[in-house]
């Protein structure tokens, strides 16, 4: 796990490009999945409130609904990705998927041994 000196705090507007932060665009699987950056959502200009390194624009941590937090990863200017670079998306999108895989599989059985030893008791 990495370590974080500390964060500062701002806040970056959901556009239809992405989470517009510092003169940068930002997205994550969250945005995606609930289509933050679609026209209908983007007519406000909404704020979300950012936690960032100072010396990192790699990626900030985004505080979404219910005070959950989720990494927002910097998007690249050019709209071209090489072959390789595409295949390296893949490749984490699926790491991403078997983690979250892996986590849902751990909650699930940590419910069960609860359930478990509550009905031994």
């Amino acid at each position: 796990m990495e370590q974080v000196e500390y964060m500062l705090c701002d806040e970056a507007i959901i556009t239809n490009k992405g989470f517009l932060f510092k003169d940068n665009y930002y997205t994550c699987q969250f945005a995606l999945k609930k289509q933050l950056f679609s026209p209908e959502n983007c007519v406000d200009r909404k704020l979300v409130e950012v936690l960032y390194e100072p010396l990192s624009i790699e990626r900030i941590l985004l505080k979404l609904e219910d005070w959950k937090y989720c990494f927002a990863y910097l998007l690249k200017e050019d709209d071209t990705m090489t072959q390789e670079e595409v295949e390296e998306y893949h490749t984490k999108i699926q790491i991403l998927k078997q983690n979250h895989l892996k986590v849902k599989k751990r909650k699930i059985q940590r419910t069960i041994i609860v359930a478990d030893n509550n009905n031994c008791s």
